[in-house]
């Protein structure tokens, strides 16, 4: 039995498949499973991950399923791995060599953590740079609160995690809500019933696909506030449950405003006063706009 699974949902991943696996082999720590579940791929990803899998039979495995969405895609992957510990990377993403080396020593030596997680580096265009700076006060420990209001972020490809918070915190959602936010979502979950450790290392490469705004940006917030409302739910939690929301609305508007995009700004900037009037940056925000609007307002 491995001592760490690693859980790779892939769909039309053929183009950086290879070199992700690539990563992996090229790890320090040995002892790990790789399972790659090709979601209903119509690119050559079969080709590309059968062919580690028949190189590497002791360490690579490979599972198609009908397309399901990534959620569905790592959900299998739980239940066919058999490690202690349970790792996330993307099919485009990639490790430094020495990423579960850290995580599975840490684990180990802590056995109150139910989860760990690290900085990361960006990949644009064949260009490494290093990733946003996090304020590390929100990063560790009972993180619950923070995660909610987005004011911590986990980066998939660095969270390595116990088999045993899924007995508590459950499985990824596969509601259609979720989609693309499925992955916060069971971070909150264990962040209900253990403590989170933040490792200050760059251990994973993140893959820039594509820049600039979500076209589903609607989506996207209406997941974030399924997220919230779900991981939030009744009385005792509705100024938490609101503020997070607005955050929500405000993140948005942010990254609006920073292209130029005033007037949808302003729309979202509204929406997060609408929700927790009590917070000042929507306010301030939202009069940045008026007095910005005609300059790059597009």
């Amino acid at each position: 039995m491995p001592k760490v699974s690693i859980l790779t949902p892939a769909y039309n991943a053929a183009k950086y498949l290879a070199e992700t696996i690539d990563s992996v082999l090229a790890q320090t720590f040995q002892d790990f499973e790789m399972i790659i579940v090709d979601d209903g791929s119509t690119d050559h990803t079969k080709d590309v991950a059968e062919s580690y899998a028949r190189r590497f039979p002791d360490k690579i495995r490979y599972i198609y399923q009908m397309n399901a969405g990534p959620a569905a895609a790592r959900n299998t992957a739980i239940k066919n791995s058999t490690g202690e510990y349970l790792a996330l990377l993307d099919a485009d993403d990639l490790w430094m060599p020495n990423r579960l080396e850290e995580g599975v020593k840490l684990l180990d030596q802590r056995q109150d953590i139910g989860l760990v997680h690290s900085r990361t580096k960006r990949l644009i265009e064949g260009i490494v740079s290093s990733g946003v700076e996090r304020n590390l006060q929100y990063l560790s420990g009972w993180i619950f609160q923070y995660l909610v209001t987005r004011t911590a972020h986990i980066s998939c490809l660095t969270a390595m995690f116990r088999r045993q918070c899924l007995d508590t915190a459950g499985l990824f959602d596969e509601a259609r809500e979720c989609i693309g936010v499925e992955d916060r979502d069971l971070w909150i979950r264990i962040s209900k019933y253990y403590p989170v450790q933040f490792i200050n290392q760059e251990l994973g490469v993140y893959r820039v696909i594509s820049s600039g705004i979500s076209r589903n940006t609607e989506r996207m917030v209406e997941g974030r506030k399924y997220v919230i409302s779900k991981n939030c739910p009744g009385f005792k939690n509705f100024m938490l449950r609101h503020y997070a929301i607005a955050c929500a609305y405000k993140e948005y508007a942010d990254e609006y405003m920073q292209f130029g995009k005033y007037a949808e700004a302003r729309k979202k900037y509204f929406q997060a006063i609408k929700c927790w009037p009590f917070y000042i940056w929507p306010w301030i925000n939202y009069v940045k706009c008026f007095l910005r609007t005609g300059v790059a307002d597009v």
